[in-house]
């Protein structure tokens, strides 16, 4: 396993997409403790909440503490290296299939681009988000997870 991360900024969900499609097809490495399958699982679920507002809040110290914290580094695109496990409905599962995992995240990006997409107005961390904000916290957070997904380097041996 590898102990680097990546510096990742993305423009689009797309370009994050297309990172996974590449990492996948030249080889790749994880940094981190869940495997791809959880990654992509996570930020596919996430993704989600930009259409299906979730059964879940955060308490008001959290949302609080996040409210006042994330926006800088989200505007920034600037990683957080901030340890925090994710509420149980968005935390990874095992047993997850990657194919079906990959499929997932590639089809609700797509979904999140087309334009006739409707999003709700609401995130359980972070509050009130317009369909700007939602891709803009989205890109930030792909960027954070895809980090741990290090491309491997053909040395030419």
């Amino acid at each position: 396993m590898s102990k680097r991360r990546l510096d990742l900024r993305y423009e689009t969900l797309g370009a994050a997409s297309r990172e996974v499609r590449s990492s996948m097809e030249h080889g790749y490495e994880l940094a981190g403790n869940w495997s791809l399958a959880q990654i992509l699982d996570h930020l596919t679920l996430t993704m989600n909440m930009c259409m299906e507002r979730p059964d879940f809040k955060f308490n008001i110290f959290v949302r609080t503490f996040a409210q006042m914290l994330f926006p800088r580094f989200i505007r920034k695109g600037t990683p957080v290296s901030l340890r925090a496990s994710a509420p149980p409905p968005l935390a990874p599962r095992e047993g997850l299939d990657l194919d079906e995992a990959t499929a997932r995240f590639h089809a609700v990006i797509e979904k999140l681009e087309d334009e006739s997409t409707e999003f709700q107005p609401f995130h359980p961390l972070l509050g009130n988000l317009d369909r700007d904000g939602w891709l803009e916290m989205q890109r930030w957070h792909n960027a954070h997870h895809l980090s741990f997904m290090v491309p491997t380097v053909d040395d030419g041996d």
